[in-house]
């Protein structure tokens, strides 16, 4: 696989993946893996499309998570993460590493509301409601074949 099919692949996981494994490394060096819903996949969050729109071509993706949970504080003090995803049986896998933003504001904490969250938290105002932007700097995946590494 060329580079620019790798990049159409992985663009093409954020529709088809129905959740990322997120990690994250605590204070004492130990890192976490959790499993994190995709927001950007449309089957299970129809009303998110518009949100990113204009992000098609965009690796950038954002997560909404608990502000007193683990891996919010992980990412607070390191502002880094990594998410992996693929989508089985397909050996493609990829793992983007993140600088993480928190997106404290109103517009965006509205922008990235589903209303399945109030089963989590009473609605954008909630103060453990929290969303994070990852912004990819380097991929690392395997397309079945060979091994790929790439900065963006």
């Amino acid at each position: 696989m060329e580079k620019k099919e790798i990049m159409d692949k992985i663009l093409s996981l954020y529709d088809e993946c129905f959740v990322f494994y997120l990690a994250t490394v605590d204070e004492n060096g130990i890192p976490g893996i959790r499993a994190i819903e995709n927001l950007r996949y449309s089957k299970n969050f129809p009303e998110m499309a518009d949100s990113f729109k204009g992000m098609e071509k965009s690796f950038d993706t954002c997560m909404a998570t608990f502000k007193s949970s683990n891996k919010t504080k992980d990412m607070e003090r390191t502002g880094k993460a990594t998410i992996y995803f693929n989508n089985p049986p397909e050996f493609f896998g990829v793992s983007m590493y993140c600088d993480v933003v928190f997106l404290d504001d109103p517009e965006s904490k509205k922008k990235y509301w589903a209303e399945k969250f109030k089963y989590f938290w009473t609605g954008t105002d909630d103060p453990e409601y929290k969303v994070m932007k990852l912004v990819p700097f380097k991929v690392d995946g395997w397309t079945g074949e060979h091994q790929f590494h790439y900065d963006l």
